[in-house]
């Protein structure tokens, strides 16, 4: 699909989920996926700035969040000539977490985080937050990451998301692992206080436009993680998920968050697709195709071929 085609498809949406899996974030010829990750996040970007009301919610897991994370900051790299370099790909760094299952260290912003104190029930909301908090339950499948003081370095990155927590990897080095967008609320309050203050400052004020200059996607829905939900629930290939945690516990939390986001989606937006789109576009379109067989050394169980991009 075109880029042109995926703007309109994204018109109709209620949501956009980029999932895991192996890409490069380049413009290399042939390179679709990079291209596709940049037009997205631009037309959602274009889409809130025309409607201030509504918004169409986007999650990243794994690749996805590290894509949505390279590309804000990205977003911002100066020209040449400033010679100075920011943060973006560069700040993309190699971690030892292939096949991992592990808690979440939260931070002090995740309790009262919309994930986690938004539109779901409270007591399930807390029953989540506490089994990702003392239990290995996030599994994570990556090599590649973002460390803390990486993350929270950079301005651009600071001033779109919240982090909301970190995990170690098998060298007990630690990586972001969960994280969602500043909610446009929250900034509303912030700069009325700036300007209600009576004792502010010039400099104080004209430090906070700039602060506002910094907002990529003046508020978009955004939410990430590193780990991935999806795989307690559906994930029981014997050679690639031996540490996939599939008990009840297990199960309980990670669905919290499709529900969560699947809520954030009927929440956020009205928009509708015709039902010839609807037939023309959903995966039940495509054959899926069963790879986990012993002799096979890939690591997915089951794929999807679509036709290759015009």
């Amino acid at each position: 699909m075109n880029q042109k085609d995926t703007q309109s498809l994204l018109s109709t949406l209620n949501g956009v989920l980029f999932t895991g899996g192996s890409a490069y974030f380049n413009n290399d010829p042939g390179n679709f996926y990079w291209p596709q990750v940049l037009n997205i996040l631009s037309y959602l970007r274009e889409f809130h700035r025309a409607n201030p009301q509504v918004a169409i919610p986007l999650w990243g897991t794994c690749l996805g969040f590290e894509a949505i994370i390279c590309a804000t900051a990205k977003v911002h790299e100066p020209p040449p000539q400033k010679k100075k370099k920011k943060a973006g790909t560069n700040i993309y760094g190699t971690f030892d977490a292939e096949n991992l299952a592990v808690p979440i260290n939260f931070t002090s912003n995740a309790s009262e985080s919309r994930i986690f104190d938004g539109t779901m029930d409270p007591s399930y909301s807390k029953s989540v937050y506490d089994i990702f908090a003392s239990q290995a339950v996030s599994m994570n499948n990556h090599q590649g990451g973002f460390s803390p003081s990486d993350f929270l370095g950079d301005e651009y990155l600071i001033n779109n998301f919240t982090l909301l927590g970190t995990s170690n990897d098998a060298d007990n080095v630690t990586f972001i692992t969960l994280m969602e967008s500043i909610d446009s609320l929250q900034l509303f309050w912030y700069v009325f206080h700036i300007f209600a203050n009576e004792y502010f400052s010039v400099v104080y004020v004209i430090y906070n436009f700039f602060f506002f200059l910094l907002l990529d996607q003046f508020c978009i829905t955004r939410y990430g993680s590193q780990f991935h939900p999806e795989k307690p629930q559906y994930e029981f290939d014997a050679s690639d998920a031996t540490n996939t945690p599939h008990f009840y516990d297990a199960i309980f939390a990670n669905q919290y968050l499709s529900e969560f986001f699947v809520n954030e989606c009927r929440l956020r937006n009205n928009n509708t697709m015709s039902q010839t789109n609807y037939e023309n576009s959903v995966i039940y379109n495509y054959n899926a195709f069963y790879l986990a067989k012993a002799e096979s050394d890939v690591s997915y169980e089951q794929v999807y071929v679509f036709p290759a991009a015009q």
